[in-house]
């Protein structure tokens, strides 16, 4: 829960996430398996890829 409310206060969400994956890979949780990426719309209208999960994934990481 503590790394989610860093989540939200950093102003670095970019890296944060990134070291955030490469720590789940390390401890070898599964949850860094599932996350793929897909194409999405980004603000500046180029689809770009972008981090996706399922519902469960989601939860999991809650």
């Amino acid at each position: 829960m503590r790394e989610l409310k860093e989540l939200a206060e950093t102003y670095h969400l970019r890296k944060y996430w990134s070291d955030l994956k490469l720590k789940f890979k390390a401890e070898g949780n599964e949850l860094s398996d599932k996350i793929g990426q897909l194409k999405m719309k980004a603000h500046d209208g180029k689809m770009r890829m972008t981090d996706a999960m399922g519902a469960e994934q989601l939860f999991r990481l809650v």
